[in-house]
């Protein structure tokens, strides 16, 4: 009854300390669609040098997200007709939890596309720490603003 007891006891305390291990990020595929619209920014020359975004769909892990922010553009000095991309954007997931990107890309107005790397940059909840990289694609209609977006990667969390 006593070893019964002791042995009962250790796979308590074997149990609890497990509790207690920090969990390994692991490596997941991670996909995203939406769509958006972008009010275009210009300078006093004419010259779009941003876009401010407002986004929602779905996506692996967030679910129904939601976006807002701003996208950067400066010229492209190797192609005068393309424009260089940026922007770190906040993803609200349907939980509340936020993942934090960063997106560096290169859009071509005539084609109306935008594509380039998403780096995954950490958030909140069980996204703290996240990292991870992949490829995105915006279909942009430059005329109304109207995008769509999508999305494949590699996540860690």
């Amino acid at each position: 009854m006593k070893r019964n007891l002791s042995v009962r006891s250790l796979a308590v305390t074997i149990s609890l300390l497990l509790g207690f291990l920090p969990v390994q990020a692991a490596a997941r595929p991670f996909s995203m669609n939406g769509t958006g619209t972008s009010t275009f920014i210009m300078d006093e020359a004419g010259h779009v040098t941003g876009a401010n975004i407002n986004a929602s769909g779905t996506a692996t892990y967030l679910g129904l997200w939601t976006a807002t922010g701003t996208v950067h553009f400066t010229p492209d000095p190797s192609n005068p007709g393309r424009l260089l991309s940026n922007a770190s954007l906040a993803f609200v997931a349907a939980n509340g939890d936020n993942l934090q990107i960063m997106l560096n890309g290169n859009l071509d107005p005539a084609a109306g596309a935008d594509m380039g790397v998403v780096q995954f940059m950490g958030g909140t909840g069980r996204f703290a720490g996240a990292s991870g990289i992949g490829q995105f694609l915006v279909e942009l209609n430059t005329a109304t603003g109207a995008f769509q977006t999508t999305m494949v990667a590699t996540i860690n969390f």
